[in-house]
């Protein structure tokens, strides 16, 4: 019995009457029939992805995968924290321009909150060249007898033109040494600072926020 049973197990397929054979050829052929008629009709239509695509796809890394993840739920939460900023009426909108989901959520934070700094040792540059700038131009004015103020003094801050071309040395020795030793404490503190950096306190959509409230604030 147990012998009979191992070959009926070991058949390779199940034999079918002619006639279930025949149905089921149809049924196979008609199912192919409809598959080829919809590529010719509506699956043409889809999106290929291409050979680069998906090699490129293939390539990111785990790492890259859940860190696209995380930045879209922070940016889903941006936008959330924006429409309770507009429903709570922490934020009014005045403007009839589109704001980022970003700014309104940064905006919703209040005013009492500061975003992590940052530090630009090359805006600390730029900011001490035109200090030392101002230094050696006025010495040289004083020392030529000029008493008036220039006129782009005159004008407002945000339509001056700052220049950091290095003005000219001054005739009195001790200013050009005062601008020198300047110079040299802001070049020594810099190489010498070893702060830690300090994650940023703002997520992605909130930088560009940001970023987009100072350009508006700058017009």
């Amino acid at each position: 019995e147990e012998l009979k049973n191992s070959k009926i197990n070991d058949e390779p397929h199940i034999k079918h009457s002619p006639k279930d054979a025949h149905s089921l050829k149809n049924h196979y052929k008609s199912k192919l029939d409809f598959y080829k008629g919809q590529n010719n009709t509506k699956w043409k239509h889809w999106p290929n992805k291409t050979k680069t695509l998906l090699r490129s796809l293939r390539s990111q890394t785990k790492k890259r995968r859940n860190f696209k993840k995380r930045q879209h739920r922070k940016d889903r939460r941006a936008e959330r924290d924006a429409k309770r900023a507009l429903e709570t009426g922490s934020v009014v909108v005045l403007v009839s321009e589109e704001i980022p989901p970003g700014a309104l959520a940064l905006l919703g934070k209040g005013l009492g909150y500061v975003p992590t700094p940052s530090k630009d040792h090359i805006d600390l540059r730029l900011d001490m060249k035109l200090v030392t700038n101002k230094i050696l131009n006025y010495s040289n004015r004083v020392l030529a007898g000029e008493t008036r103020i220039p006129t782009i003094h005159n004008l407002p801050a945000k339509l001056r033109r700052k220049n950091y071309a290095t003005a000219k040395p001054s005739n009195e020795p001790a200013v050009n040494v005062a601008v020198d030793t300047m110079k040299q404490n802001l070049d020594s503190k810099l190489k010498t600072t070893n702060d830690p950096v300090h994650p940023s306190n703002l997520s992605h959509a909130e930088t560009k926020g940001l970023r987009w409230l100072e350009k508006r604030i700058k017009d």
